[in-house]
C-alpha cells in the first residue's frame, strides 16, 4: 500500500458529486422550456458519472458527451448491467439529448424526460456505488 493520498479517489467523488448537483438541476428544470434544459442537464450528469468511474480506475477518457462511446469504453464492465432494457436506439438518442436545447425542435415529452431521468438516475447511483468501491469508501 502507498502512503500517497487517494488522488484519483478524491476527485473521482468530486466528480460524482458534480453529476449530482446536474441530476438536481434537472430535477428543478422539469417543465420549463419545452424540458430541453432539464433533459441536457440528466444527460450531463450521466456522462460526469461515467467520467467519474474512469478517473477511479486511473483511465484516461474521451472528451465526448457520446454516453455510448463512454460506455462502450468504461473500464468497468458492470456498467452493462444498467443497459438492460434500454435499447442502443434509447442511448444513441440519450446522448443526442446533449444538444437538445440547440437542435431539437420540439419540446420533450414528460413521458421521455422521466425515461432519461430514470437512466440518469441509475447511471448516477451506479456510478456512485463504483467510485466508492474502488475507494475503499
Amino acid at each position: 500500500m502507498s502512503d500517497l493520498p487517494d488522488t484519483n479517489g478524491e476527485v473521482a467523488r468530486e466528480w460524482i458529486q458534480h453529476a449530482r448537483t446536474y441530476y438536481s438541476m434537472a430535477i428543478g428544470a422539469q417543465g420549463m422550456a419545452g424540458n430541453k434544459v432539464a433533459v441536457r442537464s440528466l444527460v450531463s450528469a450521466a456522462v460526469m458519472a461515467i467520467k467519474a468511474v474512469y478517473i477511479g480506475h486511473e483511465t484516461y477518457f474521451p472528451r465526448t458527451h457520446d454516453t455510448k462511446e463512454l460506455i462502450d469504453g468504461c473500464p468497468d464492465r458492470s456498467i452493462y448491467l444498467l443497459l438492460d432494457g434500454y435499447p442502443t436506439e434509447f442511448i444513441e438518442e440519450f446522448s443526442l439529448n446533449y444538444l437538445a436545447p440547440y437542435i431539437r425542435e420540439r419540446p420533450v415529452p414528460d413521458n421521455e424526460f422521466a425515461t432519461c431521468r430514470g437512466f440518469a438516475e441509475q447511471v448516477l447511483s451506479w456510478a456512485s456505488a463504483a467510485v466508492e468501491t474502488l475507494s475503499g469508501g
